[in-house]
């Protein structure tokens, strides 16, 4: 799937087009939309203490039914310790939802191909037929056609997402 590189892209072009960026803890929101952007990866640290980060990556973490209860949990931390408001609930609900999208568009080799979207309504894996994205590759990770690769996506990343943050960004501060 995708890197942190390009959902964190993802993550910042939710925070500038909510128009958080404009509000007095900018920088504080903006940890929530990176949060939000890579919270579906946290199925990876389970794997990764059991030694195979493929265990339980593109499980329920990466389905509809995740990112309500991302939507969920900010909603209780609003109300008991007055987190974000709504329309920040909403849009950081809606970058959680934008590493789903992205992964849907990912290269994907590793079976079960694509990731579980659906769930908790259907436990079948789905994966667009053209793939946008490059994949990451977590074997051999310090081998140089490993880095190389990797390398690859993350710059392929930038070049897809990048000028979308910068059109996002233009129009925010341009509107008039």
């Amino acid at each position: 799937m995708a890197s942190p590189v390009g959902h964190s892209i993802a993550g910042m072009i939710g925070w500038i087009a909510s128009g958080d960026f404009r509000q007095q803890q900018a920088s504080r929101l903006l940890f929530w939309y990176f949060t939000a952007a890579n919270a579906a990866d946290l199925d990876l640290v389970p794997g990764l203490l059991l030694g195979d980060t493929r265990l339980f990556h593109h499980g329920m973490t990466h389905s509809v039914g995740a990112m309500a209860m991302f939507g969920l949990m900010l909603l209780v931390f609003r109300w008991v310790w007055q987190g974000p408001g709504y329309v920040s609930i909403l849009a950081l609900t809606a970058v959680y939802g934008s590493h789903l999208l992205i992964d849907w568009l990912t290269v994907d080799f590793v079976p079960p191909i694509g990731a579980a979207f659906l769930w908790p309504f259907s436990a079948e894996y789905y994966h667009f037929p053209v793939s946008i994205f490059l994949n990451i590759e977590r074997r051999n990770l310090w081998q140089w056609p490993t880095l190389a690769h990797n390398l690859a996506a993350v710059l392929w990343e930038c070049v897809l997402l990048l000028p979308i943050l910068g059109a996002v960004l233009y129009r925010k501060t341009h509107d008039g």
